[in-house]
């Protein structure tokens, strides 16, 4: 079993919630320079960062995601397209969460929390599409 150490981040989540997370989430390698998601393209998993960095990056704004921080956070909020493009900056190990699995895993109260936390950084990146 993955350690529940990459969801520390989600402490408004449950101990029970976290350890399910790390049962269901994909351990994946991602080499230097790989695309790891494209913006635009359907939303269809959460991502945590292990090891490594990730770039992530539209027309307006870019970010560096590092080890113990998620990305693809379109996903809990309901957004069904990513608003960015996240490149690997170097070799990366990620694990990573399929919407419906996220969904089965959080129930809805949780959810709303984990919505609350991302919505204004992600109201940053909507709005700097529509400029």
């Amino acid at each position: 079993m993955k350690s529940t150490s990459a969801f520390d981040k989600l402490d408004f989540l449950k101990p029970l919630q976290r350890a399910r997370l790390a049962t269901v989430a994909v351990e994946e390698t991602i080499m230097f320079g790989d695309i790891i998601f494209k913006e635009g393209a359907d939303s269809d998993f959460f991502y945590v960062l292990v090891s490594g960095k990730v770039e992530i990056r539209n027309k307006i704004r870019n970010e560096i995601i590092k080890q113990n921080d998620f990305f693809g956070t379109e996903v809990p909020c309901g957004i069904e397209q990513y608003l960015f493009t996240a490149t690997a900056l170097s070799k990366c190990k990620v694990l990573k969460i399929k919407k419906d699995t996220l969904y089965d895993t959080i129930d809805q109260m949780d959810l709303q929390k984990f919505q609350k936390l991302n919505v204004s950084g992600l109201m940053d990146w909507a709005g700097s599409l529509q400029q």
